[in-house]
């Protein structure tokens, strides 16, 4: 395919896209990606003020997650399922609520961080950032174990190089 052709399949793409939901194409240095705008995904502004979002992340290989903490205590863990309907990531696995923890790398010093051990917080007031590896997952979650304090505020961008 000449790479004329290519750029003009790539702006129809994105026209597209941008029209379905705000999805970007970037090209940049010869290489292009499809990526979605920041979504937030946890909320955490008290132990009792909690919101969970579920994003639908069909098409995405990759997920870079924004974790900031003021004076936050309690285990984060990001969460993933293949089923065709979302999954109830706060109650039990079962084969008819297929769910994964999942392992995380984290982008400060590229270190893998088991996804039963999760992101243990004690009195943390921080920006980390992470990439989760969501080939072929539907559904993401994050939530939030043991004790919570202070404020936790997850966003994750996804996006897959094509």
């Amino acid at each position: 395919m000449s790479d004329k052709l290519k750029n003009v399949l790539l702006a129809i793409s994105a026209l597209l896209l941008s029209i379905a939901g705000g999805v970007s194409i970037n090209k940049n240095l010869g290489s292009e990606r499809i990526d979605m705008p920041l979504t937030p995904i946890l909320t955490i502004l008290a132990p009792t003020t909690t919101v969970n979002n579920k994003p639908y992340i069909a098409g995405y290989k990759t997920q870079v997650c924004s974790l900031d903490t003021i004076n936050a205590s309690g285990t984060i863990k990001f969460r993933g399922s293949i089923m065709d309907t979302a999954p109830d990531f706060n109650a039990a696995q079962s084969s008819t609520n297929q769910w994964e923890n999942l392992e995380i790398i984290d982008l400060q010093n590229g270190l893998s961080i088991d996804g039963d051990s999760g992101i243990v917080l004690a009195n943390t007031t921080d920006n980390r950032l992470f990439e989760i590896n969501t080939n072929l997952l539907q559904w993401m979650s994050v939530t939030s174990t043991g004790a919570l304090s202070g404020s936790t505020y997850v966003q994750c961008k996804s996006g897959s190089n094509i």
